[in-house]
């Protein structure tokens, strides 16, 4: 399992958290955050492409903050990569239009 990486993204932006996850028998994917179940909606979608398994959060908001959990479950058992999204507010402009600094 190559694991999840901790992302920092803006207000309105677009995350995809990525892992790349091997097994045999092929394992069941569940993502969590905070320790509850992720389910795709509008906002969430839970994608693969081969070993690549990613969750993309859509306009991501202050609530998106959290733990990120991706578990990964077959007969040979639970492997698991965990990281931290942070969402912040995008920078304020200055009033008064630019600055420059000499």
């Amino acid at each position: 399992m190559v694991p999840l990486q901790d992302k920092r993204a803006l207000i309105g932006q677009n995350v995809q958290l990525e892992c790349q996850i091997e097994g045999h028998p092929d394992p069941v994917i569940k993502w969590l955050k905070d320790g509850h179940n992720v389910t795709s909606c509008p906002d969430y979608e839970m994608t693969q492409n081969g070993k690549k398994h990613a969750l993309v959060i859509r306009t991501a908001q202050g609530a998106d903050c959290g733990r990120f959990t991706i578990q990964a479950m077959n007969a040979a058992g639970i492997k698991q990569s965990t990281c931290m999204l942070i969402v912040a507010p995008a920078p304020t402009p200055i009033p008064g239009g630019s600055m420059s600094i000499s």
